[in-house]
């Protein structure tokens, strides 16, 4: 009678863990889902972090574009009046020929810094490309003065 009772006792038990583990499957199970979910949401979030992220770059890309077409333009402006400078400074005689081939190797000195400086605008990002844009527009302001002492040199005139 007492092994009855055990074997009684024991499927008492055990009817009674069934539910218990459905419910911890039930537990695990949503647990699992919710994990699931919160991963999906981490991904997307990450995604749209990294499209964010690329527009913001591409975005720059295109402004940085611009920038560097709008100083080209300038220094283009000054190529093309170091070209006419050198031309007039052909017709230069006495102390002003000396005077205009100082200003001269100024001019062409300053040139190549503003060469310099520009190709760093075509390879620089972030910090370093405003401190390269920075450089650049000094060295044009620079540029131009030194280009107008020259040209006042050669013309004998104000430069304009």
């Amino acid at each position: 009678m007492l092994a009855g009772a055990s074997l009684a006792s024991a499927l008492a038990l055990a009817g009674c863990n069934k539910p218990s583990q459905e419910e911890a499957e039930k537990t695990e199970r949503e647990a699992n889902e919710r994990a699931e979910k919160a991963r999906l949401d981490a991904a997307d979030t990450i995604s749209e972090a990294r499209r964010d992220a690329e527009k913001a770059a591409n975005d720059a890309a295109r402004a940085r574009g611009e920038t560097r077409g709008e100083l080209q333009k300038d220094v283009d402006a000054v190529d093309r009046k170091i070209s006419y400078l050198k031309e007039r400074a052909v017709e230069v005689k006495g102390n002003a020929k000396k005077n205009a081939d100082v200003a001269q190797a100024e001019a062409e000195k300053r040139r190549s810094a503003l060469r310099d400086d520009f190709r760093k605008l075509q390879t620089d990002t972030g910090a370093e490309w405003d401190s390269a844009k920075a450089a650049v527009e000094r060295d044009l302001k620079s540029l131009r003065d030194s280009l107008d002492s020259w040209e006042t040199t050669v013309t004998d005139k104000p430069a304009h």
